[in-house]
């Protein structure tokens, strides 16, 4: 696999000294939400997971066991960490290795080109780029796509925004096949001259070298979701690490 090419711009670095540590909001294996981990989110996993209980929130916040998704394994994990001295939650994640792991971008071509977003590296950097030149390639979220083309959009007027903690990042990132694997709404029409916002995860290839975006959610002109409660998750996720908002939302999908 490509190394992801170091953006060393003086505007980055100097970003990169004021940008908050981190954006992790929640504590991992505190499925209960009152801030401490204990039998009680053992109690709270086994209510939702078998009698329809309360998720928690934000969601991935009760993936103790880090595989990715919430099931019983999590209150094993939580039990496992109060009453035998096992791993802290979310500890056991796989490190981060494909360069490129997450994108939210914007378009609109109605009046005047406009194209711009943030990609997540696995170095845990949130760079925000403004892309000026024509898309070299057309429909770019429903085709696979080479580092270099991904690379050729994010390079252009860079600078980092926030930077994730590894643990955060790893455990964010063992949710991408679960959205992989999720249904896709069909695709509406909900606006006009409105543009398209994509919040996108990608799964890397190592035979083909080739990233394939996995659709979290998108809306605009166009309004389609994963039905995915991972990609859900990821998407609520990425929306508060770019600094957006439910609010923010232009034209979503009927019922959200």
């Amino acid at each position: 696999m490509n190394t992801h090419p170091k953006i060393i711009a003086a505007g980055l670095l100097a970003a990169m000294i004021v940008m908050p540590l981190s954006v992790q909001a929640y504590i991992c294996g505190d499925h209960n939400g009152d801030g401490v981990i204990n039998v009680g989110d053992a109690v709270h996993v086994i209510q939702f997971v078998f009698n329809g209980g309360p998720a928690c929130s934000p969601a991935e916040a009760g993936d103790a066991n880090c595989d990715g998704t919430v099931n019983v394994g999590d209150a094993v994990s939580i039990i496992n960490r109060v009453f035998l001295g096992g791993p802290e939650p979310c500890s056991m994640c796989p490190p981060v290795e494909q360069p490129i792991l997450f994108e939210m971008s914007f378009s609109n071509y109605a009046w005047f080109d406009i194209y711009h977003g943030y990609y997540i590296n696995n170095e845990g950097l949130v760079i925000r780029y403004i892309y000026t030149a024509p898309i070299p390639y057309a429909d770019p979220w429903h085709t696979e796509l080479t580092e270099a083309e991904l690379m050729e959009r994010y390079s252009q007027n860079a600078y980092a925004t926030a930077i994730v903690s590894p643990e955060e990042l790893a455990h964010h990132n063992v949710m991408i096949p679960h959205a992989e694997a999720g249904e896709l709404a069909p695709p509406l029409v909900r606006c006009y001259d409105m543009g398209l916002t994509y919040y996108v995860a990608f799964v890397y290839n190592d035979v083909t070298e080739l990233y394939q975006p996995v659709l979290l959610y998108q809306h605009g002109n166009i309004a389609q979701k994963n039905y995915s409660p991972e990609a859900d998750a990821l998407f609520l996720w990425m929306m508060r690490i770019v600094g957006d908002s439910p609010d923010d939302i232009l034209c979503p999908y009927p019922g959200d």
